[in-house]
């Protein structure tokens, strides 16, 4: 019948789609692993002696957080300019590779420093997140 044809069309079309779909991840990660380190532009402070809470990226907790300083990352700024040169470099200097796409660091750091808030950034704010609470 018309409505079997369709199901099986369906069922191939569905199964090819998983296929291109896993191609396309695949080459997506061979991208990204021969993508060339290139450094990033780091500052040896904090603009003003002020950095922004890094803490409000997801995956980012204090421990990570002064990584991000020791590297020469204060600003949410500096995360945003952050093209895939720049992060293989800083991923090669972090323990957990692939956690700055894996969160979407860049793309939060773009809308925290256009002074915007994430649903996480908002949960940090309210010290409901408390991998982001300071040490002190």
């Amino acid at each position: 019948s018309a409505i079997c044809r369709n199901m099986q069309e369906f069922r191939v079309g569905s199964l090819s789609l998983n296929t291109h779909m896993g191609q396309f991840l695949e080459a997506k990660v061979e991208a990204a692993e021969t993508v060339s380190e290139k450094a990033p532009e780091t500052l040896k402070q904090a603009r003003d002696g002020k950095p922004d809470d890094l803490k409000k990226l997801k995956g980012v907790g204090p421990k990570l957080e002064a990584t991000l300083h020791e590297l020469g990352f204060f600003h949410f700024d500096q995360v945003a300019s952050w093209g895939p040169g720049e992060v293989a470099w800083v991923d090669s200097r972090l323990k957990f590779k692939g956690r700055i796409e894996r969160d979407g660091w860049i793309e939060q750091a773009k809308l925290l420093a256009s002074g915007g808030e994430t649903e996480f950034s908002k949960r940090v704010e309210a010290g409901e997140v408390a991998s982001s609470k300071s040490e002190d």
